[in-house]
């Protein structure tokens, strides 16, 4: 019986750790293939990527899911860096979304695993200065906008899109990407007060 009741629990840890190395390790290698096969309904509007083990909600905020069309709705609202923390914390206030109330801005590293270049990433390489593996900068020359699996992720615009990690650098600076040719920047012309979408993450 003990090896019974244990190996639930094994198996978890083994798999949580398994989302974490694909995560922090090959971020290049995630989205490449663009099949919605990874991505798989648990909740009206919510999506979870098997690759990482990450819930994402399929719309911007702002926009609504219409499970009878099969998209999202409405317009994208765009909010400041600080901005996009308080509204995340708003909705889980207000009884989240989904059934659950724990959604947050995703970090960089989260953020870019859902980018798809469906010509490839270029061969350039940016350094998130986390300590972790480098990824990949942006996508190649004649990629398909919005870089993103559009499947899953429809109705959404080609603009940029917040992380909630801070630029090591530049401490009043946010990373974010460029979902127009999947690009990691940094925002150093308004620092965080420029206003970009948001996608929650839990």
């Amino acid at each position: 019986m003990p090896t019974t009741n244990n190996a639930p629990r094994r198996h978890t840890t083994l798999a949580s750790l398994f989302a974490a190395c694909l995560l922090l390790a090959a971020p290049h290698a995630m989205a490449q293939t663009g099949d919605a096969q990874y991505f798989t309904d648990v909740a009206p509007g919510v999506v979870k990527d098997s690759r990482t083990g990450l819930e994402w909600m399929r719309c911007s905020l702002g926009q609504q899911w219409s499970a009878t069309a099969n998209t999202c709705t409405g317009k994208v609202k765009e909010y400041n860096w600080q901005g996009a923390q308080d509204i995340a914390k708003k909705l889980n206030a207000m009884g989240g979304y989904g059934g659950k109330a724990d959604w947050r801005v995703p970090t960089i590293r989260e953020l870019q695993s859902i980018r798809y270049c469906s010509k490839g990433f270029d061969s350039s390489t940016r350094d998130l200065r986390d300590g972790q593996p480098k990824v990949p900068s942006y996508c190649n020359d004649g990629s398909a906008k919005p870089t993103i699996d559009i499947a899953t992720f429809s109705a959404m615009p080609v603009t940029f899109y917040w992380s909630s990690t801070p630029n090591a650098d530049y401490s009043s600076s946010a990373w974010v990407v460029n979902f127009s040719y999947g690009v990691i920047d940094s925002n150093l012309d308004n620092y965080r007060y420029g206003s970009y979408a948001v996608r929650l993450v839990r």
